[in-house]
């Protein structure tokens, strides 16, 4: 069983638990390949992040942009599950006093990408090349049987699917700010 996975918006207080960039991200620098899940071939700018220091810490921060901040926590467990990716250092920074915190993370970038739509047993609306609407979600035998555990969806490339065991992993080792959406729930109206 495969699931939409992405960052969770937690709340906290009167707001959300998220990180912001400091400056502004060099899209530039990722283009295309960041979507095409190959390795960038410009060296990408050390960014730094805000974070509030009094909020909960993450393994997986909203951070409002294209870009992923995990831990290095969850990172290890990805590598261990032998998922293909690379990663590249960031500083996290208070959001009040702009010092670094004692924290590690890095902006991970997926490198497995896979056709994974059955297109006559899914309901979906597209434009072009863009879907922009989906009822239903039904996943191509070939992704089904091939166990891939985190990739994103060659159709969507917006969306990572992950596989159930992968996400069991994530939860036995209390991996925090994940959000996962059964394939068969997940919808875009």
């Amino acid at each position: 069983m495969y699931f939409i996975f992405h960052c969770d918006l937690l709340k906290w207080r009167k707001g959300i638990i998220q990180a912001w960039a400091a400056r502004s991200i060099p899209y530039q620098a990722i283009k295309p390949h960041w979507w095409l899940a190959k390795p960038l071939v410009n060296p990408f700018p050390h960014l730094e992040f805000l974070v509030n220091s009094q909020a909960p810490l993450l393994d997986n921060f909203f951070t409002g942009t294209t870009l992923d901040l995990y831990s290095s926590r969850l990172i290890e467990i990805i590598r261990f599950a032998g998922v293909q990716f690379e990663t590249f250092p960031t500083t996290v920074l208070d959001v009040v006093t702009r010092k670094p915190l004692p924290y590690e993370y890095k902006l991970f970038h997926l490198l497995e990408i896979y056709p994974s739509i059955d297109w006559e047993r899914s309901k979906l609306e597209s434009e072009g090349l863009s879907i922009k609407k989906i009822e239903k979600l039904v996943l191509n035998e070939k992704c089904l049987s091939s166990g891939k555990l985190l990739f994103r969806i060659s159709e969507m490339k917006g969306k990572i699917l992950i596989h159930q065991d992968l996400k069991a992993i994530f939860d036995k080792e209390n991996i925090i700010g994940c959000n996962y959406i059964p394939i068969e729930q997940y919808q875009l109206l």
